[in-house]
Formats: structure tokens, sequence, C-alpha cells
């Protein structure tokens, strides 16, 4: 399956509470080509999870669009062209790591395709580096591991699009920096397009092709940056100084706060 580009025009979002109007997101443009790394990057409370729920078909705005490749958000949910991460895992305690990937393909094919998604399971737990970890369950696997689940999870499905919400947020800063490089990895084995939520700037520029930097009241983009840097990324990526002047930048786009903490 090709990868998919994602179009946004106009995006509102606007939640009642108690009769009192909340604009969450407004006057959002995005265009994120196909096969890229983009990451939202703010402080929390700026819309960066609600806008990400939006591209993936999650929540309809209050007013604009979004087209995947050719079809509405809506539409490529239902042509299983979105996978989605989470920052928990919520892996079945009572299923294995095999299991738990399985579990939508079996969901979705019936008691026919079992064995099948228990092949695409081996596959996909293979590609995040887990092979020899299918039989555990999850309280025997750590944070980094149980995420690495979830990732694979979500290929199973074979999605064109990748939509990562702060997956990397709740672990140490050491499991986080080995995540963050397999997910380089499988991101370059795969060819897929991935969306990320971060409001970490140094994993942004790490990561992305692309950083989108939000703001709130109301949620926002104040602007669009390329980050070129060359891959593969590695370790010595934060030693290059483009890669500390990206930083330096954002971070005095950004001000300190939450965004400054995460980093």
């Amino acid at each position: 399956m090709n990868p998919s580009g994602i179009r946004a025009r106009g995006i509102e979002m606007v939640f009642s509470h108690g009769g009192i109007d909340q604009v969450v997101l407004d006057g959002v443009d995005l265009d994120i080509p196909a096969g890229g790394f983009v990451t939202l990057l703010g402080p929390s409370g700026c819309g960066k999870s609600t806008l990400l729920k939006i591209l993936g078909g999650l929540l309809r705005p209050t007013a604009g669009s979004v087209r995947v490749g050719e079809l509405s958000a809506e539409d490529a949910v239902k042509s299983r062209e979105i996978g989605l991460v989470f920052q928990r895992p919520a892996l079945l305690p009572w299923k294995t790591a095999t299991g738990n990937v399985a579990l939508l393909n079996e969901l979705v094919g019936g008691r026919r395709a079992k064995a099948s998604a228990r092949a695409t399971a081996e596959k996909m737990l293979d590609l995040v580096g887990l092979a020899d970890a299918g039989s555990k369950i999850p309280e025997k696997l750590s944070g980094g591991m149980a995420q690495r689940v979830s990732i694979a999870r979500a290929l199973a499905l074979d999605p064109t699009i990748l939509l990562m919400d702060e997956p990397f947020g709740a672990l140490d800063a050491i499991t986080r920096d080995r995540m963050n490089t397999s997910l380089l990895d499988i991101w370059s084995r795969t060819g897929k397009t991935v969306v990320f939520v971060t409001h970490s700037i140094s994993e942004a520029v790490f990561l992305s092709d692309e950083i989108h930097l939000m703001d709130s009241d109301p949620g926002r983009i104040v602007e669009s940056l390329s980050v070129e840097l060359p891959r593969p990324r590695t370790g010595d990526t934060i030693d290059d100084p483009r890669f500390v002047e990206y930083e330096h930048h954002l971070r005095k786009r950004l001000g300190s706060g939450a965004t400054e903490q995460a980093s």
C-alpha cells in the first residue's frame, strides 16, 4: 500500500461546556506529504492532540475539511489507512504480545483470519525488535517494550499513515532516546507517513522532516519549519551545530514552561 498525504483546510474546533464555547482550534491549514515525518510541537493545551484526532477521523471539526489522499478522514479510517498510537499502550493484560498485536486483524477478519493475523503479528513484532517477546504478557514487558507492542499493533493493519500522540512521553529519558531511534528505523523500513505529537523540542528536531509549531488560545499553527539534518539520524545528530540552532530557534519561539520541561 503506497503512503498517502494529508491536506487540512480551515480547521476549527469549538467545545461547549456549561453553555460556554471554547475555541480549541482556529483556522488551521496543514499539508503533510506522503511518506514524510511531520511533528506537531507546542505547549500543553494548544490543541495538538485534538488536531491529531481530527486528522485521524476520530473527531469531526466544527468547520473545515481533511483529505487523506483522495478520501475524507472518516473514509480513510474505514479503509484502514490510518493507524493510531497513543501515550499509553492500552494492551489487554490477559493476552500475550502476539495476541495483542493480532487482535485487530482477528476482529476484522473473523475466525478464519486467526492464523494469518498471528503470522502478521509475529512479523510486526520482529519489525519493532521484539521477535523473542511474543509469548510475554504485558506485565512482563518494560515500558519501552509495551509501547513497541502498541506500534506493532498499529502497523499490523498496514495503514498508510501512522498518527502518534506523545507515544514516548511516559518513558524515562534513556528509553525515550532509544525509542526515537527505533521509530526512525521502522519509518525508514516501512515508508509510512508519520504525524507525531510532542512538546519535547529535542525530540521534534531529532525525528522530523518538518515541524509545525502550535500556540494556544486559540490553538493554531504559528510556524512551519523544515529540518534539514542528514538521515539516518543517530546519537551524533544532537552534536550537529544545526541541531543546536533548530533547538535554540524553537525555544525562542515557544518560550519556557511545559515545552521547556519536557525537552
